[in-house]
């Protein structure tokens, strides 16, 4: 692993949520922006920015919705075309819509790190597997 810099992601606390007995939801996609980020703010104040994720596939392409929260200052400046490695977790949320309830299923991204940037993506790509760990 490399040595720490300051743009060096933070290590994941050992914890019985990352602990080697549980299950656990790790997303990585290496993809293209298919769209410019929609910004917006939530309720609470916090930022979010949502990102559609073209990633091509055997089978063709695959269009993966993306949210980041409180995104830092380069994720804010992605734009439609950019390759990036997208590093989170799947979810899905139920929210009520023309007075049914619907779904959306959807990655919360911990990181997206723009392809060209080695360094960052090697940092991404370790912490995602120090994340993982197995008996």
């Amino acid at each position: 692993m490399s040595s720490p810099t300051s743009t060096a992601l933070p290590p994941v606390p050992a914890s019985p949520a990352n602990g080697p007995d549980l299950d656990h939801n790790l997303v990585l996609l290496i993809g293209t922006l298919s769209s410019d980020p929609r910004a917006g703010t939530l309720r609470s104040g916090d930022e979010m920015i949502r990102y559609e994720i073209t990633c091509r596939t055997d089978d063709g392409t695959d269009s993966v919705p993306v949210v980041r929260f409180d995104p830092t200052a380069p994720e804010r400046r992605l734009a439609a075309g950019a390759r990036v490695v997208v590093a989170g977790r799947v979810r899905r949320r139920f929210f009520a819509a023309g007075g049914a309830t619907a779904s959306r299923t959807e990655v919360v991204a911990r990181r997206l790190v723009p392809v060209g940037r080695r360094r960052q993506v090697r940092q991404l790509l370790d912490s995602t597997a120090d994340e993982v760990r197995f008996p």
